[in-house]
């Protein structure tokens, strides 16, 4: 997984899941990003059928759900507002 900036006030961290329904977020987002404006875009790897869902978003992960048996593979991208950078 990776973390990185796209834009002042933006982050993003992206990876891929595989066999896990959790993304960890970067510690370094809890005191920094409003957990409000995290989005997260998935997109299924193999298995197009997968029905990928956000379970639910904290500052520290994001659970992702399936309604299919299939083992989950996806790529992911996590947006948030670095609250710390707005108005420097």
């Amino acid at each position: 997984m990776m973390s990185d900036s796209t834009g002042k006030n933006v982050v993003c961290h992206r990876g891929k899941l595989l066999n896990t329904d959790t993304i960890d977020l970067p510690s370094m987002w809890k005191g920094t990003v409003d957990p409000k404006t995290i989005t997260v875009s998935l997109t299924p790897i193999g298995a197009y059928n997968q029905n990928l869902i956000v379970e639910y978003v904290t500052i520290e992960k994001i659970k992702v759900g399936s309604s299919r048996r299939f083992p989950i593979n996806a790529y992911f991208h996590v947006y948030g507002i670095n609250t710390s950078r707005i108005n420097n």
